[in-house]
């Protein structure tokens, strides 16, 4: 561990809100490139995904299309950048 994440890590709020030492990871990531800690080892495990929804109904078919941006984590789990946003902005 640096000794800057360290000091970061010792504040209480983190404890609250895991979704912050998440979005640490994720700016770190980025600046440094590939890393030997945190929860994301390289930047290209953060990546866009097109989501295309078909719905039906007796008018006929509407097509809604939306860009994510998903975050691949060392342990194989994936996350979605929105949802960490908007916990680091609601904690």
């Amino acid at each position: 561990m640096s000794r800057g994440r360290r000091v970061i890590l010792g504040l209480p709020f983190l404890s609250a809100c895991p979704d912050y030492v998440l979005l640490q990871d994720i700016v770190n990531v980025f600046k440094h490139g590939r890393r030997r800690d945190g929860q994301i080892e390289k930047p290209t495990d953060i990546y866009e995904t097109s989501v295309i929804t078909d719905y039906e109904d007796t008018d006929g078919t509407y097509h809604h299309a939306e860009k994510e941006v998903t975050i691949q984590l060392r342990d194989g789990s994936l996350q979605d950048m929105k949802t960490v946003l908007k916990a680091v902005l609601e904690m």
